[in-house]
């Protein structure tokens, strides 16, 4: 790209790097205005962990840029040494992120993060090298073939592809170099560059724990996170990567355990298998069994099939394979820690226990051991996965795009990716009292409902101190303000941001609808954990310890009922819906909690 020369400032007397660009690069008087734009740019940025731009000129035609010093080498000529150490590779990530997420904030995009562009000084300070520069060469850069390919190599898929980028191929590249630090090599390996991008947009890196021991299941998360294919799917802010990366940090340094405990014998439990059948949707479930069919709601006559799913103590589960002609799967559960304890889920009115997520792909849930922590059944998988780090989580839910579930402790409210890692601190509760949360449809806020006594609140999906939303009315209950509990998004269009929720939680609660922009409120009736299901409807009990499901029909547009509240479902509570039309709610349950169901209704399916 150039030569650099190590020089004097006379004015300022300090030691200064020109970097004089070569001529090939300059040549295009459109990329020349672009690239001076952007260094411009970067020369605004001041983080620790970005390289100073003091100036840009020219001088006899040719261009240069002034830039500060630095001592040290680069991370390339690190890594050359062999892999880092787990401890200098997290730290060298957690200061790239820092910077990137310094730059992004200004709107600078790197382009071209590598360990080349990577300084390390003898105290360990890692900077980042050559903002500004990446897309003066990205337009000729892949017109060669047989090249050196040490950028190529950390191209992210949307990049190579010749697509439009923003801050999340840099958070791709990080992830490229985090692997290689660790690994010793790079995670794409084509021997060209039309391999390499082959490699890079449709194949998978090799699995760090098998190319290494002793590394950290929480980092394969972080770097499996950043190598996302789909840009949505990747970390969406560096900021988010830094979180990450410092939790990790800290987690080392304290000899806590980073083994994700997922294996089938944990915690004691015994599954066993049972053979497909077919269900009657009249007959009783016995205890202790799951059952898979599907079944539609119909709005005047209620239920025509059923899918239904008992759970106690949910620490693993294993089924067989239906025929492909088959509505069931049936398997049976059984947890040594819960089993005549009358200790599985869901046994206090404020937990809602299960939750689907938007997508119909995944089933968040607080497991019935002792540890009270979360765990995921994947539909597509046997076996659930416990989330590490979640232990005294209370009411899962979901990310509008089922990437995070959010869940409360006594103390704070938390999010953790799908996929595991580190649940991520949010703010701090205003009461030691939660009573149910839900994710914007925009993904942006939360609101949740907390405080003494039980108010709604909002805070950002990115963290923050979380906000009271006041009440466009005063609801009364008892001579006192009556709590709002159990807050649920409705489907909304762009901009709106209008929440279902519960007024008083003891007797018969009321719903209410309350716009968050307008303020306006209208009372829907009787019911308690409400949520929002894609055959129009609005799900709720009749009172938080009354075990029926019932059904309103509700109008989007009008934000109005449009019809009379009908049964779904006896001795039922707890409902939650994915977008595509799967209702999922405890069944069967008890009076001690025992013996109680996860039932599946397809609400738009024969």
């Amino acid at each position: 790209m150039g030569v650099v020369y190590k020089a004097e400032d006379t004015k300022l007397k300090r030691e200064v790097a020109l970097k004089f660009l070569a001529p090939h690069l300059l040549s295009d008087e459109e990329a020349k205005e672009r690239f001076l734009r952007e260094a411009q740019a970067a020369a605004a940025l001041h983080h620790p962990n970005v390289c100073p731009v003091h100036e840009i000129d020219e001088i006899e035609g040719k261009t240069f840029i002034a830039m500060a010093f630095l001592e040290g080498e680069s991370l390339e000529e690190r890594i050359t040494e062999g892999p880092l150490s787990i401890k200098d590779a997290l730290d060298i990530a957690h200061q790239v992120a820092d910077g990137l997420d310094a730059a992004h904030e200004k709107g600078v995009f790197h382009r071209d993060i590598k360990p080349a562009n990577i300084m390390i000084d003898p105290k360990g300070r890692a900077t980042i090298m050559d903002f500004g520069l990446a897309r003066l060469t990205e337009a000729s850069r892949l017109t060669k073939l047989d090249t050196a390919m040490g950028t190529v190599a950390y191209m992210s898929p949307e990049q190579g592809q010749g697509m439009d980028v923003d801050g999340r191929t840099d958070i791709w590249a990080l992830g490229c170099v985090l692997y290689e630090m660790v690994s010793g090599q790079r995670p794409f390996q084509g021997q060209y560059d039309q391999a390499l991008l082959y490699e890079i947009v449709h194949e998978e890196p090799a699995s760090l724990t098998g190319l290494r021991t002793g590394v950290p299941v929480e980092l394969e998360f972080v770097i499996g996170k950043c190598l996302e294919k789909d840009a949505d799917s990747r970390y969406q802010q560096a900021r988010e990567t830094a979180v990450d990366l410092r939790n990790l940090q800290d987690k080392l340094r304290s000899g806590r355990s980073t083994i994700l405990r997922t294996t089938q014998q944990a915690a004691g439990v015994h599954a066993t298998a049972m053979a497909a059948q077919t269900l009657n949707p009249a007959a009783a479930l016995p205890p202790n069994t799951v059952a898979v069919g599907k079944r539609r709601l119909q709005v005047a006559y209620g239920l025509a099939a059923v899918l239904a799913v008992a759970f106690l103590g949910l620490s693993a589960v294993h089924f067989t394979e239906a025929p492909p002609n088959a509505l069931l799967r049936r398997f049976a559960l059984i947890d040594t820690e819960s089993v005549g304890t009358g200790g599985s889920i869901g046994t206090s009115a404020y937990t809602s226990p299960v939750a689907i997520s938007p997508d119909g792909r995944h089933i968040a849930y607080v497991s019935g051991n002792s540890e009270q922590a979360l765990s995921v059944q994947d539909l597509d998988q046997s076996s659930p996965r416990a989330l590490e780090g979640s232990e005294g989580a209370v009411s899962p839910f979901w990310s509008p795009d089922s990437d995070f579930i959010g869940f409360a402790t006594t103390e704070a409210l938390f999010k953790v990716s799908v996929r595991g890692g580190i649940p991520s601190r949010l703010c701090e509760l205003p009461s030691d009292h939660f009573h149910g949360g839900s994710w914007s449809p925009d993904g942006e806020s939360i609101v949740f409902s907390s405080g003494q006594p039980h108010s709604l609140y909002e805070v950002s999906a990115r963290g923050g101190s979380p906000e009271l939303i006041p009440s466009a009315e005063d609801f009364e209950q008892r001579g006192q303000a009556a709590p709002a509990v159990w807050p649920h998004f409705l489907p909304a269009s762009a901009g709106d941001r209008v929440v279902v929720f519960s007024v008083g939680s003891y007797g018969t609660p009321t719903l209410v609808v309350q716009d968050l922009g307008t303020g306006r409120t209208t009372v829907l009736g009787p019911g308690a954990y409400p949520h929002y299901a894609a055959s129009g409807h609005i799900l709720s009990q009749p009172a938080a310890e009354v075990y029926e499901l019932w059904a309103l029909p509700f109008s989007l547009d009008t934000l109005e009922a449009v019809g009379e509240s009908f049964p779904v479902s006896e001795s039922s509570g707890y409902p939650t819906a994915a977008n595509e039309g799967t209702m999922v709610y405890l069944d069967n349950i008890g009076g001690n909690g025992a013996g109680q169901t996860l039932s599946w209704r397809d609400l738009t399916r024969d």
